[in-house]
């Protein structure tokens, strides 16, 4: 289609208009520029806010306008850097559990499954950071919460036989869910979850309303409580994190209700995060190390240069590892989560002497875009060099998409980059890591369906870093 119609195209999609573009100046107008008109994304599963009691529905990615802009405003405080900082503890000992998970491996000279490793490290760290559980997936296979985590991810496909029906009829899903209590994607995991995070609720309510201070680290759902309390108090973002708050979905009312089934979405929308974008970085940026030890060897002298034997890593140090944040950044250009991204116009608009009818889908191809040659020569090549500071000023902002751009960017895109450096900081001091010997080359063949996987399983064998 590009080498017959050029980077901008209309077509239709289940009936729905749809302008494909790698245009950065029509990018630009849609993420930026009048954003106010393109704040909607369109998903098989669409937002119910009328449905108060399904997790799924509520999870900050489906939400649309006005309703969308209430929860994001609501919720940005809790991902500053200083509530940040306050969870960083529980990133430390699912790190830990990590190391010794790898140390098994490295002692018996065993291959490692980088999947099921990046996985479990995942579910440990989300189960202790927002669910507040002392929970150890390396350990505990048979636990509730790790059942119920794997059997949802295995049922939340875009192309399983629910989600395809919920597409073709989502007005008829939509009202059965409201008034069953049914959900039609994996209804006894939602509910468990549903159940926990009511748990947690009413536990982090009771402590905020009587003054309760508990110890240790808190976790992501009472302080996205708090924050809230904060937002209503009138206590804003300040000019250090003004990347996850935009000027255009600033609201008037500083008293914006946001509802306790709102809350349970923003803390699901984080395990389904941990499985996607977040796993796939994490393992492809191991398996990527693996591959190339020139790399991991300069990254191991980063650390310890920053970090030194330091067994609990702060916000700091995490900060300080400028290499490591360019390896990352490589990652998630040749691996980005998703493949392309969509904004839906709510009036009819003309942009560039193209006129955008109302409804039409603006489809970004964040896959094309990272492997332009134009942008990034040779683009098959891992180079983390395209991200030092002279190099990426040279480039426009809108050619590395793998959380979007724009007000309508993801949020917690801080969360998952100190989850993906902290695993890092601890490992790579440690150990040395191969490939497998059966592992593929790069870059690895991929599936584009849904979010982005690899083909095949990778594997890397461990050995302690003298």
């Amino acid at each position: 289609m590009k080498e017959k119609y050029g980077k901008t195209y209309g077509s239709y999609v289940y009936g729905i208009k749809e302008l494909h573009t790698e245009d950065l100046d029509i990018m630009r107008e849609v993420f930026v520029k009048q954003a106010n008109h393109f704040l909607n994304r369109t998903f098989i599963v669409v937002a119910d806010p009328k449905n108060d009691h399904s997790v799924i529905r509520n999870i900050m990615p489906l939400q649309q306008g006005e309703n969308w802009k209430r929860i994001r405003y609501a919720s940005a405080i809790a991902f500053t850097t200083g509530k940040l900082r306050k969870i960083l503890p529980h990133f430390n000992k699912s790190a830990h559990m990590l190391v010794r998970e790898i140390e098994y491996y490295a002692n018996n000279d065993h291959e490692i499954s980088v999947h099921g490793l990046m996985q479990k490290f995942g579910l440990t760290l989300n189960a202790r950071a927002i669910y507040g559980l002392e929970i150890n997936a390396f350990d505990e296979n048979n636990s509730a919460f790790i059942k119920h985590a794997k059997q949802f991810m295995k049922d939340f496909s875009f192309f399983s036989p629910k989600a395809m029906f919920m597409s073709m009829f989502p007005g008829i899903v939509r009202w059965f869910e409201r008034y069953t209590d049914y959900e039609f994607l994996s209804n006894d995991a939602a509910k468990f979850f549903k159940k926990l995070l009511n748990q947690q609720y009413n536990k982090h309510l009771d402590e905020i309303q009587n003054g309760i201070v508990t110890e240790g680290a808190p976790d992501f759902m009472q302080i996205l409580m708090e924050a809230i309390e904060e937002e209503n108090k009138g206590q804003y973002i300040s000019q250090d994190d003004e990347d996850i708050m935009h000027s255009n979905i600033k609201i008037a009312s500083k008293k914006q209700h946001v509802r306790k089934i709102e809350i349970f979405g923003q803390c699901f929308q984080f395990l389904l995060s941990g499985f996607d974008s977040t796993g796939l970085t994490s393992i492809m940026t191991l398996y990527i190390l693996a591959k190339h030890p020139e790399i991991q060897t300069k990254l191991r002298e980063e650390i310890f240069h920053v970090c030194g034997d330091k067994e609990e890593l702060d916000y700091e140090d995490l900060r300080g590892c400028h290499y490591m944040y360019q390896i990352i950044c490589e990652t998630l250009r040749m691996y980005p989560p998703a493949v392309r991204t969509n904004r839906e116009a709510d009036s009819e608009l003309v942009i560039n002497g193209i006129r955008i009818p109302k409804g039409c889908q603006i489809a970004v191809p964040i896959y094309l875009i990272h492997y332009d040659d134009k942008y990034y020569p040779n683009p098959q090549k891992f180079d983390p060099d395209r991200w030092l500071p002279e190099e990426k000023a040279k480039r426009d902002p809108l050619t590395w998409l793998p959380f979007g751009y724009g007000p309508r960017n993801c949020l917690g895109l801080r969360f998952a980059e100190l989850q993906i450096m902290m695993g890092l900081a601890h490992i790579i001091r440690k150990f040395e890591f191969i490939a497998a010997e059966t592992s593929p080359d790069l870059p690895v063949d991929i599936s584009s369906k849904g979010t982005l996987k690899t083909i095949t399983e990778l594997f890397v064998k461990a050995r302690l870093h003298n």
